[in-house]
């Protein structure tokens, strides 16, 4: 006769995984709430530093010496201060798409008034030299005292809501303020960036939530089939073979369940994408465009942190310096690239004999990233060149990677090297910002130096020694 759990037992059970599982469910959705405002503010924060490195950047460019001349009236138009000091504005704001207004301003009496704007003087935006700034706020008064760059906003004025950042130049003469730069960015663009953060907290806890609810009732149906076979004596054999392939899938399921939950933003760009399939004909197209920049921005903050893993763990590498063959270890990246790239025609000529002493493998991730830039770069050439070897600079060996790619502004080369700074457009070559400054700690680590030389349209040649 088969046995079997009575339904009163199977209601029993259920209650408890149930009332179990609203348990966990909500300290999730508390943890969620904590986790949604963390990764907001910690957005915000972020947002915030990014603004201000960027004036902070721009301030350091600009020369005090060209503003002294500047007298904030129309005269200054014709001087050849202004228009030095117009031109680095307007590059300044062409260097990010989400920058609205870029302009300079100082202290005149009681009021704060315009010095240079880097709006055309036919845009009705225009603020010509010495137009008065309405209203500023006393943050914006203490900063011509203080000398202390900051970020306001929201705010709104005459001109719209802006997330506004300033950073004061200092005249060495004097040691006071001579102007500050002004970076205003749209306050919705700059919710849009915040809202990336909230809707990937959301996403996170959702999942969890899902995870949570599949997990417990995995745990419930083990459970049950577990009583089962203590009361089904006839049929234990049956039971205990279920219950082994259900332990199987279990042990699986927490497996993966515990590899997810170490990499959660690919799960955001999954359930959004289902969103996206299953629901297309329900939603908007501004809703999709949302949906697809949550994927982008997920996309890019897994490879962003693997790549700060991975740049992250350059120091950590205790070094095993050895000779090292350079002119193979070249060989043998160039022949990789072609065949990657079987499409591309690239001269590439490499010197003979170049031996360094070195970490192997970290010397070819400084490789590799340099060859593959100069690959990417040279793209767009009929006739690409590619050239790689030494030369001897007073008793110095100095390696260098020369390409005829699309090179790049001299007056930017310090950002080469730092951590997510690109001199070109992300639709034009892709990358994160992450290959060259993982090169610069390498190089550092071996005791040596790396800079580079170019011109845009002309090609680029990195150079590096190795001081070990």
């Amino acid at each position: 006769m088969k046995t079997t759990t009575s339904p009163q037992t199977h209601s029993v059970l259920k209650s408890t995984y149930l009332w179990m599982l609203v348990a966990l469910i909500s300290t999730i959705v508390v943890f969620g709430v904590f986790i949604i405002e963390l990764t907001q503010n910690y957005a915000e924060s972020n947002a915030r530093r990014e603004l201000l490195a960027r004036t902070n950047v721009a301030a350091a460019n600009i020369s005090p010496a060209m503003i002294r001349p500047l007298t904030g009236t129309d005269r200054d138009l014709e001087m050849h201060e202004y228009q030095v000091l117009k031109q680095q504005l307007v590059a300044v704001k062409r260097a990010a798409d989400d920058m609205r207004f870029v302009y300079l301003m100082k202290q005149v009496g009681n009021d704060i008034v315009f010095l240079i704007d880097a709006e055309p003087k036919d845009s009705s935006d225009y603020s010509p030299p010495g137009q008065v700034y309405d209203n500023p706020s006393d943050r914006l008064l203490q900063i011509f005292q203080d000398g202390v760059s900051f970020v306001e906003g929201p705010i709104t004025d005459e001109w719209g809501v802006w997330v506004s950042g300033h950073s004061p130049i200092i005249d060495p003469d004097s040691g006071k303020v001579a102007a500050i730069v002004g970076i205003d960015i749209n306050a919705k663009l700059w919710e849009e960036s915040v809202a990336i953060y909230r809707w990937g907290g959301i996403s996170i806890t959702l999942l969890l939530i899902a995870l949570a609810a599949i997990y417990f009732f995995a745990l419930w149906r083990i459970d049950r089939a577990n009583k089962e076979r203590l009361l089904a004596a006839d049929e234990l054999e049956n039971v205990v073979d279920e219950l082994k392939q259900t332990n199987k899938e279990l042990d699986a399921f927490s497996y993966s369940v515990s590899h997810d939950l170490r990499a959660p933003l690919r799960h955001i760009v999954g359930f959004t994408q289902i969103i996206c399939d299953e629901c297309s004909n329900q939603l908007s197209r501004e809703c999709l465009n949302y949906f697809a920049r949550i994927q982008g921005g997920a996309r890019k903050m897994s490879d962003l942190i693997d790549g700060l893993l991975g740049l992250s763990r350059i120091n950590r590498t205790p070094l095993k310096v050895s000779g090292v063959e350079l002119t193979e270890m070249i060989q043998e990246i160039v022949e990789q690239l072609r065949q990657q790239n079987a499409d591309r025609k690239v001269e590439v000529a490499i010197h003979n004999g170049m031996v360094a002493y070195a970490d192997p493998g970290l010397l070819r991730i400084v490789l590799q990233n340099l060859l593959d830039n100069a690959w990417k770069y040279t793209r767009k050439q009929n006739q690409a060149r590619i050239e790689i070897g030494s030369q001897n600079d007073s008793g110095n060996t100095v390696f260098f990677v020369a390409d005829n790619g699309v090179g790049f502004n001299e007056k930017y080369k310090d950002k080469l090297f730092q951590a997510f700074q690109r001199l070109h457009q992300e639709d034009d070559f892709e990358g994160m910002g992450i290959g060259l400054s993982t090169v610069s700690r390498i190089i550092r680590r071996h005791k040596g130096k790396i800079w580079a030389q170019g011109k845009e349209s002309e090609g680029a040649t990195f150079y590096f020694t190795l001081g070990i």
